[in-house]
């Protein structure tokens, strides 16, 4: 098992040699963000910061993903940070 706790996985995003990259709803019911963990073991990290909802396309080989963030505050928008740069929770 590579997650745990009472809360979804929604969606793979990708998977690589080491590490999956998925959505899911960790930090609230209401929030979707994206994770990644090893696939060896151990915690999932959080890649996005902003509160709301996150949809992203990883490439796996780069480290880079598309992330369309919006929320009740902040209409769709999009960024592409780094696995490695974006946040580590």
């Amino acid at each position: 098992m590579l997650t745990e706790g009472s809360w979804l996985v929604e969606s793979v995003l990708a998977v690589d040699e080491r590490t999956v990259w998925f959505t899911g709803t960790r930090h609230g019911h209401l929030e979707r963000h994206v994770y990644e963990v090893p696939l060896a073991g151990g915690a999932a990290r959080r890649r996005t910061d902003t509160q709301g909802t996150h949809a992203a396309v990883v490439h796996h080989r780069s480290k880079r993903f598309v992330d369309l963030h919006s929320s009740m505050a902040q209409p769709p928008s999009s960024c592409a940070p780094t696995t490695r740069s974006a946040a580590s929770r």
